[in-house]
């Protein structure tokens, strides 16, 4: 679990050991592997790079209510061109990259999360 951790932020250094306990024990909860799962590609055979499945784009077009796509651009969990396929795919949705971030904008960009947060939620 700390090794999949540390894979998510641009900056290991923040994965923290109550954050891995802690993920640890909502993975074990009923259900919590079967939805990440669903997510992620299974580990290939040769060890080369997989994207994630996310969400159909025939679901995504369907997406009507205005969104804010917040991407890192050093995300290796999610790939930038996840963020970019909603933001051309959602009719409604804006998308901001955050340099030097990787897959947890919320933890390693908080101030800059929380404000473009606010700012789609008051001028959206």
């Amino acid at each position: 679990m700390a090794e999949l951790l540390r894979s998510f932020p641009h900056d290991p250094s923040v994965v923290t050991d109550e954050m891995v306990r802690t993920r640890h024990e909502v993975t074990v909860l009923a259900g919590g592997m079967e939805a990440y799962r669903k997510l992620f590609p299974e580990p290939s055979p040769g060890g080369e790079t997989r994207t994630v499945k996310g969400i159909p784009e025939e679901d995504l077009r369907g997406i009507a209510t205005p969104i804010p796509a917040l991407h890192g651009r050093d995300d290796q969990r999610v790939p930038v061109e996840c963020g970019i396929r909603i933001a051309r795919t959602c009719p409604n949705a804006d998308l901001h990259m955050f340099g030097n971030c990787g897959h947890w904008v919320q933890v390693e960009k908080p101030q800059a999360f929380v404000e473009q947060t606010l700012r789609f939620a008051l001028e959206g």
